[in-house]
């Protein structure tokens, strides 16, 4: 992540849990983004498994059936896990949208071909992880 550009948005950054007693520090999301979203991450998104701030926060809006959208950023060897599939239609069932990264077309059947991942990052283009938000935004 570009810090120098994280210092400019006008919202805190958190990254942390807030203590029981402490005042809620950011209304609840409309919408969630991952991105890039790794093996590791999207399958305890898709198991429930909240062992971190960020995945507190992905489990959370999913169950509360916040727009979600994610970017799966996987290579093709790690996609051949059996878990990998189980996941992403559990997600799609959840009603996750999933933006292929190279494209930004909707779905992902394709996993990353190894040694294409700072190519898929680089021509990635944020837009494309907005636009199903905003789709979906019109037309509820």
């Amino acid at each position: 992540m570009d810090h120098d550009e994280l210092e400019r948005l006008d919202v805190p950054v958190l990254n942390e849990h807030r203590q029981p007693d402490t005042a809620k520090r950011l209304p609840r999301p409309d919408a969630v983004v991952l991105a890039p979203g790794t093996f590791n991450t999207i399958n305890k998104l898709a198991a429930g498994i909240a062992d971190t701030y960020a995945l507190s926060v992905l489990c959370e809006s999913l169950g509360a059936r916040r727009h979600m959208v994610i970017v799966p950023f996987v290579s093709q060897s790690l996609a051949g896990h059996p878990a990998w599939t189980r996941s992403l239609a559990t997600l799609r069932r959840a009603g996750a949208f999933l933006v292929d990264p190279r494209s930004g077309r909707l779905g992902f059947e394709e996993a990353l071909e190894s040694g294409t991942g700072d190519a898929v990052a680089d021509a990635f283009r944020w837009d494309w992880a907005l636009a199903p938000i905003r789709f979906e935004a019109r037309y509820t």
